[in-house]
């Protein structure tokens, strides 16, 4: 993972941002241990309960709509995305996602077992668009059966 020097307004926050760059295969292997609720092969590296905590909306997607957030089909939780409707349900109950520039996103899918992870890279100019990226879930989940 490389990572580039810090920068932001400091007069706004003590904490600049900075992006991290992770392999689409660690990405996979993050959304893998969110997915075992901490639980890498047979040890716990994240408690439970903090998994738990991280991925509990606190912001729904009701709120988000109504400040007219892009992200209005998502409710928030702690650096994690919520699905709200019409994505909660199904394949997509109990989901959640990280969402990256350019586009990226990884996500679990608890009722499925499953984790998806989109890469792009903005040296190539190319960016995946949330509607985009919800119409790539609704296809690769559409053979889910409740």
């Amino acid at each position: 993972m490389a990572q580039e020097k810090l920068k932001g307004d400091t007069t706004k926050s003590i904490y600049p941002p900075y992006h991290m760059w992770f392999s689409t295969e660690d990405r996979a292997r993050l959304d893998y241990l969110m997915l075992r609720n901490g639980k890498w092969k047979d040890k716990q590296l994240l408690s439970s309960a903090w998994v738990h905590k991280i991925t509990t909306e606190v912001t729904s997607n009701k709120q988000a709509h109504e400040n007219k957030d892009e992200y209005y089909s998502f409710g928030y939780a702690y650096l994690w995305w919520t699905f709200g409707a019409p994505y909660n349900t199904g394949a997509f109950e109990g989901a959640y996602t990280a969402q990256g520039s350019y586009g990226n996103f990884i996500t679990v899918l608890p009722k499925l077992d499953l984790v998806i992870s989109i890469k792009n890279k903005g040296i190539y100019e190319r960016n995946t668009t949330v509607p985009e990226y919800l119409r790539i879930l609704t296809i690769l989940t559409s053979a889910h059966r409740d």
